[in-house]
C-alpha cells in the first residue's frame, strides 16, 4: 500500500512571528474572534501575513452543511491583512482575497506563464 499524497505548505507565508494556532477553536466564529485577537495584541499592522495553522471546519458547530472553506468567509471578516490558513492535517490551505491577490503578484513578477487564475478566483 502506498499512500501519496502532499502536506501543503507554502515558505513565503511563514517566514515571520505572525503565526497562530486555531485548533482549540469549536466554531468558525470562535476562529474569527482568536484571529482578530491576534491581530489586536500583536498589533499588526495592515497587509500583514497572518499563518494560522489547525482550522477544522469538520468540528465548527456552525459550519453544518455549508461546505467548503471559501476566501469569500474569511474576507467577510479580514479585510485588511494577508491570511493563510492551513487545515489540521495539512492537506488543504485557505487564503483570503488580499493573500491570493498577492501571491498572483509575485507569481506573475517570477513567471511570464500565463497562468489561468480563474480557478480559484471564483
Amino acid at each position: 500500500f502506498i499512500d501519496s499524497h502532499a502536506h501543503l505548505l507554502m515558505p513565503e507565508t511563514v517566514a515571520h512571528n505572525n503565526m497562530l494556532d486555531v485548533s482549540s477553536a469549536q466554531s468558525f466564529r470562535q476562529m474569527v474572534t482568536l484571529i482578530q485577537q491576534h491581530i489586536e495584541t500583536q498589533g499588526l499592522a495592515k497587509d500583514a501575513w497572518i499563518t494560522v495553522m489547525g482550522y477544522d471546519e469538520h468540528k465548527w458547530y456552525d459550519w453544518y452543511k455549508k461546505g467548503e472553506p471559501r476566501k469569500q468567509d474569511l474576507d467577510k471578516h479580514f479585510r485588511e491583512h494577508k491570511l493563510v490558513l492551513y487545515r489540521t492535517d495539512f492537506h488543504s490551505v485557505w487564503l483570503n482575497s488580499l493573500a491570493l491577490q498577492s501571491i498572483e503578484t509575485f507569481v506573475r513578477a517570477e513567471d511570464d506563464a500565463d497562468f489561468d487564475w480563474s480557478a480559484i478566483k471564483g
